[in-house]
C-alpha cells in the first residue's frame, strides 16, 4: 500500500512531508506523482531537515500533539510499519 492511499484512510492525525530535491519543480513532479494531498515543504539545502536531526531519508517521523518527536524510521516502510508506529503515539 502506497502511503497516500494509507494516509487518507488515518483520522485524527496530520501530515507533512519535506521533499529535497535540487528544486521546487522536481518536488513538485514527486509529490503528484505519488499522489500526496497534504502540504509538502521544500528544504533543498537540507537545513530544516539538520535543524530536526533527520539523518537519512525517506524517512517516516511521528510527532505529538506537543510537537515532540516520539519515533523515527528510516528507509521504505509499509502500512503495517505506520500502523505500528501511530500505535505507539497511544
Amino acid at each position: 500500500m502506497v502511503f497516500a492511499e494509507w494516509a487518507k484512510n488515518q483520522t485524527g492525525l496530520g501530515f507533512l512531508g519535506v521533499h529535497m530535491d535540487a528544486s521546487d519543480e522536481a518536488g513538485r513532479k514527486f509529490v503528484e506523482g505519488n499522489g500526496w494531498e497534504f502540504p509538502v515543504l521544500s528544504d533543498s539545502n537540507r537545513s530544516q531537515i539538520s535543524q530536526w536531526g533527520i539523518t537519512g531519508h525517506p524517512a517516516t517521523i511521528l510527532v505529538d500533539e506537543l510537537g515532540r518527536i516520539v519515533h523515527q524510521f528510516y528507509g521504505r516502510a509499509y502500512a503495517a510499519a505506520w500502523d505500528e508506529m501511530v500505535a505507539q503515539l497511544g
